[in-house]
């Protein structure tokens, strides 16, 4: 889980897991490293909705998910962590789009090859142009967007759906799972 500070990766991670990291945070902002570790039943449990129509066999024990913080004092904790990842989540704020620390996660998961998804987090609020813009740079890029509310849950499973067909797919595995008409 990387991108700029203020973005709202903690608590797309907090929605996800039902706690409340962020808001023991000084100041609301991650300090450090933090790491989660979703078992497959959960997974499986909260995307359930989306796949019941789908034939899925995911052969992982799970997502073991590192959160690193997104302030530019913290690039050390960023590169770690995209250096360790075989996935990743690359979360942009849909009002302010692409900003310095989201260049800079994005160069790391490039330079790593590290398969990633953009998550374009805070559709909760009203954005205007930002999706758009958004959703534009991402195709033109051939990244992976998708929608998310961290506030409202909104697009979360979509999200942890499409993890898992990136993770099989960068795997060489087959996946009979539609593109979402979010994904890009």
């Amino acid at each position: 889980m990387l991108g700029h500070v203020d973005t709202g990766k903690t608590s797309l991670l907090d929605k996800i897991r039902g706690t409340a990291v962020q808001l023991r945070e000084a100041g609301g902002l991650t300090q450090q490293i933090g790491a989660s570790f979703f078992p497959l039943d959960t997974l499986v449990a909260i995307t359930q909705q989306l796949v019941k129509n789908f034939r899925v066999s995911v052969k992982v024990p799970g997502l073991l998910v590192v959160d690193t913080p997104g302030h530019e004092a913290f690039a050390n904790l960023r590169s770690r962590g995209g250096s360790v990842a075989d996935i990743a989540i690359l979360v942009v704020d849909v009002m302010h789009g692409f900003e310095n620390q989201t260049f800079e996660s994005l160069n790391i998961l490039k330079s790593r090859k590290v398969p990633f998804i953009v998550a374009a987090n805070k559709i909760d609020l009203p954005h205007g142009a930002g999706l758009a813009r958004l959703t534009a740079r991402c195709r033109a890029a051939g990244t992976s967007l998708l929608a998310v509310s961290a506030l409202t849950g909104e697009g979360i499973p979509a999200l942890l759906e499409a993890l898992a067909a990136r993770l099989r797919a960068s795997q060489g595995q087959p996946h009979d799972l539609p593109q979402s008409p979010l994904l890009r």
